[in-house]
């Protein structure tokens, strides 16, 4: 595959700037994407508006009425691309800037290594340019959870670093994994939809690593910056989800456990509605069918 057909995929939720940004620093990169997808869903910034004035026909633009998360607004991208003939897709939070060579480096990766079905460069924070915000998640024996990969794994002898999860953030997806296990599950809404979409492609026996010469720069949960409880409601709900369905007795114990810490300290701290976020979150991941 000399030269595979990638498309990008990024959904917008009234982050019209940040989206340009984006856009800007992947059709300014080495390797040109074969089309950039943009998924408006439902702004009311002026989204659909702006990048049309800026990009023209240079993206595709598909445009939803309402915001119907990230799952499945990730999803009408990834359609429309695998109709158009996709190899690859590569998804990316509109809250991120991509390396002149980041996208060169993965597929250049991802074509030496075809046993590999979902890569991920490596993700900075924005406004620390060189810190480590993730480089994937590993499954440790002993423990009833996977933990984060440590960023001294960021080294010049590490090509490639397996993992057991990458983030949604930055993701890119052979076709042959969408063809045999589908695109994300829309019932997450938003978090936690990556981490079922890699458990499902290992559980089909693809192998997912991070590139670390691939590098993205992320400004971190943009689309519910201003919203805090929100966003633990969404994170609460998705992660009970997310363990019902694949975690075993002892991670249900650590969930449980973890949330109710959570939950006590903004309760010391006077944060009520974050507290009652958690409840609501749980209460309804337990009762969404896994």
């Amino acid at each position: 595959m000399d030269n595979p057909k990638v498309f990008v995929i990024i959904v917008n939720w009234n982050l019209k700037y940040d989206t340009i940004a984006l856009i800007r620093s992947i059709l300014t990169g080495s390797y040109i994407p074969y089309r950039v997808i943009v998924v408006d869903n439902g702004s009311s910034d002026g989204s659909v508006e702006a990048i049309l004035e800026h990009f023209g026909d240079t993206v595709d633009l598909i445009v939803n009425k309402e915001n119907i998360g990230f799952a499945a607004g990730a999803n009408r991208g990834i359609h429309h691309a695998l109709t158009h003939g996709a190899d690859f897709v590569l998804i990316l939070n509109n809250d991120t800037i991509v390396a002149r060579d980041t996208l060169e480096k993965l597929i250049d990766m991802a074509i030496h290594t075809p046993d590999i079905g979902i890569l991920s460069p490596a993700i900075f924070y924005y406004d620390q340019p060189n810190r480590v915000w993730y480089l994937g998640d590993r499954h440790v024996r002993w423990l009833p959870i996977p933990l984060r990969i440590s960023a001294n794994m960021l080294r010049p002898d590490n090509k490639i670093l397996l993992v057991n999860y990458v983030t949604g953030c930055a993701m890119l997806i052979r076709r042959s994994v969408l063809d045999k296990i589908g695109m994300f599950d829309e019932r997450y809404f938003m978090y936690y939809e990556d981490a079922d979409f890699c458990k499902r492609a290992e559980q089909a026996g693809f192998s997912i690593a991070c590139v670390p010469a691939a590098r993205v720069w992320h400004k971190v949960s943009g689309s519910t910056r201003g919203n805090i409880s929100y966003q633990y409601y969404l994170k609460t709900r998705s992660r009970v989800r997310f363990y019902r369905r694949h975690y075993s007795c002892l991670a249900w114990g650590y969930l449980i456990l973890s949330t109710l810490w959570i939950m006590l300290v903004n309760l010391f701290k006077g944060n009520k509605e974050i507290v009652m976020a958690c409840v609501k979150g749980f209460y309804h991941g337990w009762r969404v069918n896994p």
